[in-house]
């Protein structure tokens, strides 16, 4: 077995949109027909839409973002007239220091070729009308010929009481089409879904923060809205960005990976076996630099049972009875290297053994063998829950083996889950300490093996992980003692299935086997719970193919985390 190599892949992390949310959720007040707009203005995000379908008399909305940040206000409106409608999308401008809504209009009477722009200006509380300009300020596509209207004011024209003092202007298009740009959220999906345009996306800039807002093509066109911070985050080093640096690692969301080596894995010759060995297509320091910070380890023997006997073997990465093409020796020394470049950061690294006669006091003590020689400069083999601070730079073990012979029974040997791990199950891990103090609490999801395949497995594995993640977020019990939520999403199904989806840890990640993949459904989730500005710990979550496919489940879970973002 060769030397595995490692590539380093660095990327910086703009943080991804927020979870979709309605303006209003009732969808017979709050729809519109038209693009809305957006501005701010004295440091307040205003918006504005015509109703849809426009109650008697025709009315427009109009609403802005609420101070404490969480929302918007309850929407007001102001009427146009008894004869008018809104026609086209309004616009929203500042004008010597005075915000002005223009709201396109024309006549609802039969055979009334009767429209307008008309305007009005906000006085700090609401929308007054104050006058209306003639048809030709309509704007774009009024005519046979495309053509856009712009005006700019002449000198000494101070206010907007009228269209004196404005110059008027035309530009014609010599096009049909619409030149403003169709704006989705997720690319993929289409018309039916809610972060589908009917029309372009409103956007606007305010205090650091991008917000959108769009109306749907489904729901009588009701409008949704979305935002994202502009500061980055460097997902090499998320955990720099952490408010508290002194926060229990129990009370943080961390992305995790499940058979963390098993991009190594290369089935010679390549076979169906692949797809189902393999769980991961980042390698150990790919997976660092996208942000992950737990990994699932699983140590072995090519021959188990000359071990067995007492021979010599190289301890090597193992997904059940298959061996990777990764020595646990190469792992590590990817491990040390990324810390000594990145020091703000922790690792935690949970080990088991695996393959079948493999005997977990063989991989216990052979593990130590590898690690001795670093444990005071990279290890941390505390029994009891860390905080940050306390592992920072160095590799939290989480053991599912027994102490290794030659460290001796007396002393801990990192966090004890080598007992009472469910297996195929949930439940608690509650082992006692070597040592005196606050017991060491896990809670842990890790139902794996469903009789069902495709719809119906994932439909189960999907609700245990719900549970999962509404124990997660529940609030603290005992701060003194905090559980330590371990969230696995990775599943499969009989093997000897030979309908349905092909079984494999890829599809079961990644593929639409009902509305939405496991991913896709996990993000979604975890985007409802939280985001930045909104933290809520999610606990530690451990996933096949994170990255895949838009790369921003891994995101998701790290901005539930209470971060201080940097320009």
């Amino acid at each position: 077995m060769a030397p595995s190599i490692e590539f380093n892949r660095t990327t910086v992390a703009a943080a991804p949109w927020s979870e979709a949310k309605p303006i209003q959720p009732n969808p017979n007040n709050y729809g519109t027909d038209f693009k809305p707009a957006m501005c701010e203005f004295h440091g307040k995000v205003f918006l504005i839409w015509a109703t849809a379908p426009s109650p008697w008399p025709a009315s427009f909305y109009y609403t802005t973002w609420l101070p404490s940040d969480d929302g918007w206000d309850s929407p007001s409106y102001e009427y146009l007239g008894l004869s008018r409608q809104q026609a086209y999308s309004p616009a929203l401008v500042v004008f010597n220091d005075v915000l002005y809504a223009f709201v396109p209009w024309r006549s609802i009477v039969t055979n009334n070729t009767d429209a307008g722009c008309a305007i009005y200006s906000y006085d700090g509380t609401k929308f007054n009308f104050v006058c209306d300009w003639d048809s030709r300020w309509m704007g774009y596509n009024q005519s046979d010929n495309d053509h856009f209207i712009w005006a700019y004011s002449e000198v000494g024209t101070t206010t907007i009481t009228s269209p004196a003092g404005f110059s008027i202007n035309r530009i014609d298009q010599q096009t049909s089409s619409n030149p403003a740009l169709l704006i989705c959220f997720k690319t993929h999906d289409g018309p039916g879904f809610i972060l589908s345009c009917r029309n372009e996306a409103a956007l606007v800039y305010s205090k650091s923060w991008v917000y959108a807002v769009w109306n749907v093509f489904t729901e009588g066109h009701l409008m949704y809205w979305s935002r994202r911070p502009m500061k980055s985050l460097n997902p090499e080093s998320w955990m720099s960005c952490l408010v508290n640096q002194n926060i229990s690692i129990s009370a943080l969301s961390i992305p995790g990976t499940h058979d963390s080596c098993t991009s190594a894995w290369h089935g010679i010759p390549p076979s169906p076996l692949d797809s189902r060995v393999r769980c991961q297509d980042m390698s150990i320091t790919q997976q660092l630099n996208a942000g992950i910070r737990y990994f699932d380890i699983r140590a072995g023997y090519l021959n188990v049972s000359a071990r067995n006997k007492g021979d010599q073997c190289p301890l090597i990465a193992v997904h059940g009875e298959f061996p990777i093409g990764l020595f646990i020796k190469d792992a590590l020394g990817f491990f040390y290297a990324w810390l000594d470049r990145h020091p703000t950061e922790a690792v935690i690294l949970q080990l088991k053994a695996d393959g079948k006669n493999t005997e977990s006091q063989c991989v216990s003590d052979d593990f130590y063998t590898l690690v001795q020689s670093n444990l005071a400069k990279y290890w941390v083999v505390a029994e009891t829950i860390p905080t940050l601070d306390q592992i920072k730079g160095k590799i939290q073990l989480v053991r599912r083996v027994p102490v290794p012979n030659a460290w001796g029974p007396n002393k801990p040997f990192g966090i004890n889950a080598y007992n009472n791990w469910p297996q195929d199950a949930a439940g608690a891990v509650n082992n006692p300490l070597i040592n005196s103090g606050p017991i060491a609490s896990l809670w842990v999801e890790d139902n794996y093996s469903f009789d069902g395949y495709g719809y119906t497995a994932l439909q189960k594995k999907k609700r245990y992980i719900l549970d999962f993640l509404t124990r997660a977020t529940a609030p603290l019990a005992a701060e003194t003692a905090p559980v330590w939520y371990i969230g696995y999403s990775s599943y499969t199904t009989d093997l000897s299935l030979l309908h349905g989806v092909p079984d494999s840890n890829f599809n079961y990640a990644t593929k639409n086997l009902d509305s939405t993949s496991m991913n896709h459904s996990l993000e979604e989730i975890i985007k409802s719970e939280g985001g930045y500005n909104r933290p809520k710990c999610v606990g530690t979550i451990v996933m096949d193919y994170p990255n895949w496919k838009s790369g921003t489940l891994i995101k998701s879970i790290i901005y539930t985390n209470s971060l201080e973002l940097r320009k």
